[in-house]
């Protein structure tokens, strides 16, 4: 489906599996972030401390917000509910929840960090993760934004992710990886990880692997339960086929997987845009945007919906930009298939 990527301060949305450019949007920002149906992407404006919204179908720019009145003007990062209606916002002391039309505040947190680069939520959509220039990583509820655990870091700390929709928290470090459990807080196991392996990391859907990229183009894979390495041409996991990808051209700045698990997708300092099959390492696209790779984000939602967004940009100029909304945003699936078999009519 789709691939959003950031060029510094401009963004192209590509098809995630051929390369071709389907949009771009000249200085939206310099990180991306997609709704997990894929309709739309936010983008951080760093010149303008804002979050630019933009529709995936038609390209175009649909509205900014600069938090809420409480955020003072000094927003640094956001992303994407799990019910894809609101946003999650971090910035200078504070994270918050706010409806992604009207900037109502669904929830806001002071925190005592002060500049904010880590800010994800879990698979599940329940948690939310802030790490930024304090020795904390700051574990919240999504629902209400109350604080559940702060975890200090640590030494050589370099970022932080979650698995297994949610129920693991990832802590990654020049040397080791730290599994937490998010029902106790406790640690569940340390393995350790070559410390070139740490610039990019990623974890993979089905939260059985690590992969972890070196600034020399080079691949890790590490198994989150046993620690082991996973061999070559292994074919024991059938739900997430990994095997080692070969050395890269150009150094990563950017690393995910696609929506199906089955691809990985590179954003290189060189300006390239990568696909490699996750099972073979084979490199499946490859496509020159001519400009360096500031952030990279694949759509991860369900198969009714991306089947539905497929359908939706395939019939855009036929049903109208009213039509496609309406049905792209949809939540019942009694509605969306309502709306399918009234327009198929």
């Amino acid at each position: 489906m789709l691939a959003a990527c950031t060029l510094f301060s401009d963004m192209i949305l590509v098809d995630e599996q051929t390369g071709e450019i389907l949009h771009t949007m000249e200085g939206a920002g310099w990180e991306c972030c997609l709704s997990k149906c894929g309709r739309w992407v936010i983008c951080f404006c760093l010149e303008e401390s804002s979050l630019k919204l933009y529709d995936t179908i038609s390209g175009a720019f649909m509205r900014a917000t600069y938090g809420s009145n409480k955020s003072n003007g000094d927003l640094r990062r956001g992303c994407f509910a799990d019910d894809n209606r609101r946003i999650i916002c971090a910035g200078q002391r504070f994270v918050e929840m706010l409806d992604l039309w009207s900037d109502t505040v669904i929830w806001h947190t002071a925190l005592s960090v002060w500049y904010t680069s880590t800010l994800i939520t879990s698979g599940d959509g329940k948690l939310v993760a802030v790490e930024g220039s304090t020795d904390t990583v700051h574990i919240m509820s999504a629902r209400d934004g109350l604080m559940l655990a702060e975890l200090a870091k640590g030494v050589d700390f370099r970022g932080v992710t979650f698995a297994n929709s949610g129920l693991e928290l990832v802590m990654v470090y020049q040397a080791h990886l730290r599994v937490v459990c998010t029902q106790t807080w406790e640690d569940l196991r340390c393995m350790p990880l070559d410390k070139r392996y740490s610039e990019a990391f990623v974890v993979s859907p089905c939260s059985k692997w690590f992969v972890g990229m070196n600034r020399y183009n080079k691949v890790c894979l590490i198994d989150l339960t046993t620690g082991a390495l996973r061999p070559l041409q292994d074919q024991s996991c059938h739900d997430c086929k990994i095997n080692c990808l070969c050395p890269l051209q150009s150094v990563v700045t950017f690393i995910c997987f696609t929506a199906d698990g089955k691809g990985i997708v590179t954003g290189h300092r060189n300006g390239y845009y990568k696909l490699w099959d996750a099972q073979t390492g084979v490199m499946i696209v490859e496509k020159d945007l001519e400009c360096t790779v500031t952030s990279v984000d694949c759509s991860v939602g369900t198969a009714l919906q991306d089947l539905l967004l497929a359908f939706a940009m395939g019939q855009h100029e036929r049903l109208g930009a009213n039509s496609a909304t309406t049905m792209l945003n949809a939540n019942a699936e009694e509605l969306v298939l309502e709306c399918v078999v009234g327009i198929c009519k």
